[in-house]
């Protein structure tokens, strides 16, 4: 109940930083010309939900640069990865949860896609808004709860099936004038809708 017009949703608040360590591709041995998708996630099994990982396994091709890197996540991940050909195997970097800001933060700098699944979904993710606060479009998929939808709207890409997620993947890798403009609206939301002044201007409105 009550009067929505008095409505104002107030995202989480993700600390930037005015510098960051920007080794993240030379530590892990990832080309500089790589095209790099990424997640991470805490490492609990309960939020396991494989899609990114199957739709980047589809996507393969010898004559791509393709990467995939997962910081976190339960040892599901690299239990199914394991089951993948040897050659998918190469282009998957697993890396332990980090809880250093600068050091999540020097990882989404270094990928292009945020390549986001998680099986009960999001109310509102930091995780996400991090990644957009540098820039990188995001792909993710229905959970239980799907807020990270209205989260990527109109710059991300939310797709309802397996399908759609590897279609998002090669698009994005293959479209140079496509991955472009989903950055430019990726940037364009996190300043309106999540970065600090926005969220100040929000806190502010309701006191």
């Amino acid at each position: 109940g009550g009067d929505e017009t008095k409505l104002e949703i107030i995202p989480p608040i993700v600390p930037q930083f005015d510098a960051h360590p920007a080794d993240f591709r030379k530590k892990y041995k990832i080309p500089e010309d790589a095209f790099v998708f990424g997640m991470h996630q805490r490492s609990d099994p309960n939020i396991f939900y494989p899609v990114s990982l199957l739709a980047f396994e589809r996507t393969y091709s010898p004559l791509n640069n393709n990467y995939m890197v997962i910081m976190g996540g339960s040892q599901q991940y690299r239990e199914l990865a394991a089951q993948f050909c040897k050659e998918v195997q190469e282009r998957i970097i697993f890396i332990d949860f980090c809880s250093d800001a600068l050091e999540i933060h020097n990882f989404l700098d270094s990928i292009n896609v945020y390549a986001h699944s998680r099986l009960d979904g999001e109310v509102c993710s930091a995780a996400i808004i991090e990644a957009m606060s540098h820039a990188k479009p995001v792909i993710s998929c229905p959970g239980q709860n799907n807020g990270h939808e209205e989260q990527i709207a109109d710059a991300g890409i939310f797709c309802s099936s397996l399908d759609e997620y590897v279609d998002a993947m090669k698009k994005l890798a293959t479209d140079k004038s496509f991955y472009e403009w989903c950055e430019l609206k990726t940037r364009a939301k996190y300043v309106k809708e999540y970065s600090f002044q926005s969220v100040k201007q929000k806190i502010l409105k309701i006191l």
